[in-house]
C-alpha cells in the first residue's frame, strides 16, 4: 500500500486543465458584462442628453408662441378700438351723410306745404 498508482498522476493534472477553462469562463464573463454596463451607461447618456435637447427645444417653443400671444392680444386691441370707433353715432352719422341718407327725425324737421296748398295741387 505504500505505492500510489500511475492513474493518480493524471488525475492530478486534469484540475489545472479545469483551471484554465473556468479563467477563461470567467473572463469572458467579465467581459461580457463590462460590455454589457458601457451599452447601458451609453444609452442613459444618450437619452439624457437627448431629453434635455427636446426639453429645452419645448421651452423655446413656449416663450415664442407667449411672444406671439401677446402681439396678437396687442393687434386685438388696435383693432377692437377701430371698431369702436367706426360703431360710434358720430361716425355712423357723419357716413350716413356722406352717403347722401337722411335722418328720419330730420324729414320732420323740412318744412312742408300747407294743407291748402296739398288740396290746391290734388284739384288741379
Amino acid at each position: 500500500m505504500s505505492a500510489i498508482p500511475v492513474g493518480r498522476t493524471e488525475v492530478l493534472a486534469r484540475p489545472r486543465i479545469r483551471a484554465r477553462a473556468a479563467t477563461r469562463t470567467n473572463s469572458l464573463l467579465a467581459v461580457r458584462t463590462s460590455v454589457f454596463f458601457t451599452v447601458v451607461a451609453l444609452t442613459y447618456v444618450v437619452g439624457s442628453l437627448s431629453g434635455q435637447v427636446l426639453l429645452e427645444k419645448a421651452r423655446r417653443e413656449s416663450l415664442q408662441s407667449l411672444a406671439r400671444a401677446q402681439e396678437a392680444r396687442q393687434a386685438e386691441a388696435v383693432l377692437q378700438h377701430q371698431v369702436d370707433g367706426l360703431l360710434s353715432l358720430d361716425s355712423i352719422a357723419g357716413w350716413a351723410r356722406a352717403n347722401g341718407f337722411i335722418a328720419p327725425d330730420a324729414a320732420q324737421a323740412v318744412p312742408q306745404a300747407s294743407p291748402k296748398q296739398s288740396h290746391a295741387n290734388k284739384t288741379n
